[in-house]
């Protein structure tokens, strides 16, 4: 479930959109085993005391794909210990293994910079993908420069219908493909 739900964010990254709304409610699992996620963040500011919902976005930055990373620890961590992380812990329990438990700690870390640039690069990680390792994190993870900025790809103010920022160094998508 955790790398179908990496592969479905990953498709969203991929094309520079984010979810930025992860939660339980929003990921639906067919009788066939096919996984689809609904809802998002778009218009929508978190209420108080949302904790699936990354920190810098709580605190009113835009939403972009770090953010949806740390959706998904937190609903990875809650699939596998049954419960919310409490405040500091990093592994969901004895079952899980240690690799696993790792990649969801990173995916928690308060500061964006210190988690998977995206849901690709969890994906990666849980599939033992190629990338060079770096941070310490388990199965190749590596971790792009902290001095690296990363603007929002939706601005904390934007309504649903408000364009998606793309950094400079991404392509333009064609209008037909942006949904």
């Amino acid at each position: 479930l955790l790398l179908a739900l990496c592969n479905g964010l990953g498709a969203l990254h991929g094309r520079a959109l984010v979810h930025g709304r992860l939660e339980p409610s929003n990921v639906l699992l067919s009788a066939d085993d096919r996984l689809t996620l609904t809802g998002s963040a778009f218009g929508r500011r978190p209420a108080a005391g949302e904790r699936r919902c990354a920190p810098a976005v709580r605190a009113g930055a835009g939403l972009y794909p770090r953010a949806d990373v740390y959706g998904l620890g937190y609903l990875g961590f809650e699939l596998l210990a049954g419960r919310p992380p409490a405040s500091g812990e990093d592994h969901p329990g004895r079952e899980v293994p240690d690799d696993l438990a790792k990649l969801l700690a990173a995916c928690l870390r308060e500061e964006p910079a210190d988690r998977p640039p995206d849901a690709r690069a969890v994906s990666l990680a849980l599939t033992g993908g190629a990338a060079p390792p770096s941070a310490g994190l388990p199965r190749g993870l590596r971790m792009p420069s902290a001095d690296a900025a990363e603007p929002p790809l939706i601005e904390s103010d934007s309504q649903p219908t408000a364009p998606v920022h793309r950094p400079a160094a991404e392509p333009e998508l064609p209008s037909s493909e942006v949904s």
